[in-house]
This record gives structure tokens, sequence and C-alpha cells, in this order.
């Protein structure tokens, strides 16, 4: 291993964990002492691996480890592609539908930027309604002891309000050429179209500033900066998704970055949702088989079970009628000889009647052993044993 890292430019170490992180086996300890020893050792094979793109690591300077799906960069293509062709189709339409101008900023924002936060304020005249009704949810709730409201995973302080519906109303009017709207669900809030959303987290972190007590002891507190922090959560894996409020750039300098994300991040979650429910609907067929496996075993020990009861009930009558032709009194006998045999003639006469044609048929459509058609055959076979819990 030593060796082996050394050409790569890596440690012994670095290179055991990136085989252990891509699945490779490792010699174990004394392994090549035993060769040298001329001792036979058996190699470990390398094991079976679905993921292709973990079929090839690549190691050393300059290279990028990327152990992505192969089905997930190709939705993210895809994407791209389907967004590329949308942009054209949008910039080929007369001017008045394309896209309508972000909203227009009050006086006070055309200034400048706010002293105390760094951004511009935001005309509530403007906003849609879905975001005015959110804002006006958001004024509803308390604040923490930190000065915080959270709502749908966004938390911001009441002073940020005005700023977070100028964002989300400047990201709306963005979207709405490609139709999307704001929505507001049960735990958050984002844009959806066609039945499918992309959820957005807004937070205002705090900056902490040092200080000394009265005491001269060095202390810390914790104020609101006005800054941002947006999050998308979406399935575009290697896509941006995170943007923060710098000392040089806030987070409507890149609304063409994050409108472009919230695009890619809706195909691929709709991609999720057809793969998710292409798998729930596998799985729930694969359950569905094993089940049917079950009731036929099942099925089976209720007919061999059945088979022995006639069996049985067939044997039993051949000895009775033999042990009744034996015990046929040919003299006098006491009355409960008699009624012994009376007896054992009914049970015979019982036994006659359940072991006929008629009656074992009416019993195997009572007890639907073998009904036609056969509402427990499978035409694939037998499915695989599921070995585990997470086996489909």
């Amino acid at each position: 291993m030593q060796k082996l890292a050394a050409a790569y430019g890596l440690s012994d170490k670095g290179l055991a964990k990136t085989c252990n992180r891509y699945l490779v086996p490792v010699p174990p300890r004394g392994y090549w002492a035993k060769i040298e020893a001329g001792q036979s050792v058996k190699p470990t094979p390398l094991r079976s691996v679905e993921n292709t793109a973990l079929h090839n690591v690549y190691i050393g300077k300059g290279q990028t480890l990327n152990a992505r799906s192969p089905y997930v960069i190709d939705v993210i293509a895809r994407a791209k592609e389907e967004i590329a062709i949308q942009d054209a189709r949008l910039a080929s339409k007369p001017a008045a539908t394309q896209a309508p101008p972000i909203a227009a900023k009050n006086e006070e924002a055309a200034q400048g930027l706010e002293a105390a936060s760094g951004v511009p304020k935001a005309n509530p005249e403007k906003l849609r309604s879905t975001i005015k009704s959110f804002i006006a949810e958001l004024k509803q709730c308390k604040e923490d002891r930190d000065g915080f409201v959270w709502c749908k995973w966004v938390k911001v302080p009441p002073k940020d309000f005005a700023r977070l519906g100028s964002l989300f109303n400047d990201i709306a009017a963005r979207l709405e050429p490609y139709q999307f709207s704001f929505v507001v669900g049960e735990r958050q809030v984002g844009f959806e179209k066609d039945d499918v959303s992309v959820s957005l987290r807004v937070e205002a972190p705090r900056k902490k500033e040092a200080g000394n007590s009265k005491y001269d002891w060095k202390s810390f507190t914790y104020v609101h900066a006005g800054r941002f922090k947006l999050r998308i959560d979406g399935h575009a894996e290697g896509v941006k998704k995170e943007w923060n409020d710098t000392d040089t750039k806030t987070i409507e300098d890149c609304l063409d970055k994050i409108v472009e994300s919230i695009r890619l991040n809706h195909i691929a979650n709709k991609e999720w949702e057809i793969k998710a429910r292409e798998t729930e609907n596998r799985r729930a067929h694969l359950a569905l088989r094993r089940k049917m496996v079950e009731q036929r075993q099942e099925r089976e020990k209720a007919r061999l079970a059945f088979l022995r009861e006639v069996a049985e009930a067939r044997r039993e009558a051949e000895e009775l009628r033999v042990t009744i032709a034996l015990a046929s009194p040919q003299g006098e006998v006491s009355d409960e000889y008699h009624l012994m045999m009376d007896w054992a003639r009914s049970r015979l006469a019982e036994l006659e009647e359940k072991t006929v044609a008629d009656a074992i048929q009416r019993e195997l459509i009572k007890r639907e052993l073998f009904q036609i058609p056969d509402p427990l055959f499978d035409p694939e076979g037998n499915p695989p044993a599921k070995k585990n819990y997470w086996d489909e």
C-alpha cells in the first residue's frame, strides 16, 4: 500500500480510505509477509457493484472522483437540454409574452441599499397574493428568544419580512413565464409546476461579535446582520443549491442562477418521483408475488391435509366393514352389544357418504383447493426470495 500510494502522491492511509470508500478490497495485515515466506494466499475478489460510476476510480492530482449515479448525471444533462429548449421557445415569442419585469422597488430602494441590511426594501403592494398571505402568516407567528420567526422552514426576524417578500416576489416573476407558481405547503414554501414542487429554505444567520464584560472578561453576542441564506431542496445533485449574502454580493444579485437551479431541480424532482413510483410499483408487485408464494404453500398444506383426511376416512371405513362382519352376533347378546353394532353401522354409513366422489367434490369447492382458473398462478414463476429488509 505504501509503494502504490507513493506512486499516486497519496499516503497509505489516504489510499486505504479511498479503497474502502469505493468498495475495493485491500490486502490484510501480513499478506505480503506470507507471500515472501512462500505461503499460498487467496486474494479477495472484487465485490459486485451495481453503480457503474464506481467501476472506474480515478486517483491522483487533477482527477475528480465522481460517484454520482449515471442515472442522476443523465437526468441533469436532459434537464439542461430541456431548459435550453424552453428558453429558446420563450425567446422566439413576441416581447409582450416574454417574462414580466422584476417588481419595481420603492423610492427608498431605488436610492441604494438599506443601511441596516445592505439590501433594498420591498413595496408590499406589489407582492403576489400567495406571497402576501404567507408574509401575513409569518406576522402572526411569535418570535423565539433569539428574535426569529420560524414558519415552514423560513427563519427570519420580523424586520426582514419586507425583504423576504420582495425576494420571493422577484423569483416568482422570473419563473412565471415557465408556468411556475409560488405555493405554501403544509411544511415548506416553494414553487410548483405540473404538481411537482421545489421547496425553499430561508434563514437569516446572526453575526458573532466579541466584546468585554464589566469585569473585562471576553464575551460574545449574536446580532441580526440582515443577511440571508437561501437553500433549494431538490434532487439535482451536482447543481448549486445554496446562496448566502456576502460583503460584496446579495442573494438578489444571483436571481438568474437561483431560477436556473429551481428549474433544474424541478425536472430532477419530476424524474425522481417517476422513478420512485416505478420502484414502489415494482416492490409492490414483488411483494404480491411473494405473498402468493406463501398462499400457494399454505394451499399445498391444506390439499395434503384434505387428501390425508379422505384416506384416513376410507381406511377407517374399511376397518369398520371388517369389524362389523366379524363381530356380528351369532346368538344371544346384550342390549349394549346391539347398541355398539348399531353405532358402528351408523359410523360406517357416515364415512362412506363422506368419501364418495360427490361429497369430495362438494368439499373441494367449499375449501377452494383446486380452483379453475387458479387465482394464485404466477405466469412469471416464483420470485427471488427476499434476503433482507432492503431487498425489493
